[in-house]
């Protein structure tokens, strides 16, 4: 069979042909741009922000997408500052000794009138050491202790939260030699209530503490004194048998008129405590001879 060719098959023909050749060409060019497989290891696209490191490339950084949620920063609640809400000016600090002959301790107390409580340090201008941190109830008082280097030492005291500058307190001052304290007596004979003292010094008042045998006594507050001879009566508790008896002389550090052995301390004088022993010797009360009644004739 013959096919007569006229110009519209040639037409024809010929788009088809080239229809072809495109889609070919397409097909080569798809094939060219197509990224390798990730297995081969020779390309790792990266996420934004992400930085990629290969053994021999230089380290890339790529911008972040417009479009990326930016992460909210956790919002953390401060603690509440040391001393929240005290007022400086109700926390008083007061030296307990007017002077002292010796130097090896000094006593102030902290009251503190606030509500609530309040910390603070405290420290020697002479020490390196740390402060030292306390905290004192609300309405309420407490006594520290301090060993200064002498008269010339200097305590520092701060409120963290409310001073920006330490308070500073002096040292007690020198005692005259006549205002030291001392005690002295000698050994005596008693009905076991009444003791004598040859000499009592007490600068700043305070109380006797008696200890003999199984007794330990305290004394009511007894008013400064400068010297001189003394009579103490123990009516509550007297001596029952002859006993060698311990007189410590202590102060009334927190003046508050009450013996209190946790904080009331013992008068000191060249660093040593002011004390002295004698025997009691208990005198005992002669037994009346019993009356003898003889009947009459």
């Amino acid at each position: 069979m013959r096919y007569n060719l006229t110009e519209t098959h040639i037409a024809g023909i010929a788009a088809a042909v080239l229809a072809i050749i495109i889609i070919v060409v397409a097909v080569v060019l798809m094939s060219v741009a197509k990224p390798p497989d990730n297995s081969s290891g020779t390309y790792s696209p990266t996420s934004a922000g992400v930085e990629t490191t290969d053994s021999n490339s230089i380290p890339v950084h790529t911008a972040p997408s417009d479009t990326a949620t930016p992460t909210d920063t956790p919002t953390i609640k401060p603690s509440p500052d040391v001393n929240e809400g005290i007022n400086p000016q109700h926390v008083e600090i007061t030296q307990m000794n007017e002077c002292t002959a010796d130097i090896s301790t000094a006593n102030y107390t902290i009251k503190n009138s606030n509500p609530d409580p309040v910390t603070i340090t405290y420290s020697l201008h002479s020490s390196d050491a740390d402060p030292t941190e306390v905290t004192v109830a609300g309405s309420s008082s407490k006594t520290i202790t301090v060993e200064p280097a002498g008269h010339g030492d200097e305590l520092m005291v701060v409120i963290p939260g409310t001073d920006t500058d330490p308070r500073t307190f002096a040292m007690p001052t020198a005692c005259d030699s006549g205002s030291q304290a001392a005690i002295t007596f000698a050994d005596q004979q008693s009905n076991g209530s009444v003791i004598e003292f040859e000499n009592v010094a007490m600068p700043q008042g305070g109380f006797f503490v008696l200890e003999g045998g199984t007794n330990r006594i305290q004394s009511d507050y007894v008013d400064p004194r400068e010297g001189g001879k003394m009579t103490l009566t123990m009516s509550s508790n007297p001596l029952t048998t002859t006993t060698e008896l311990t007189v410590t002389l202590y102060q009334d550090t927190n003046e508050n008129g009450e013996y209190d052995p946790t904080v009331d301390l013992p008068y000191k004088t060249n660093g040593e405590v002011v004390s002295s022993s004698a025997t009691i010797t208990v005198k005992q009360s002669a037994t009346p001879t019993p009356t003898k009644t003889v009947a009459g004739s």
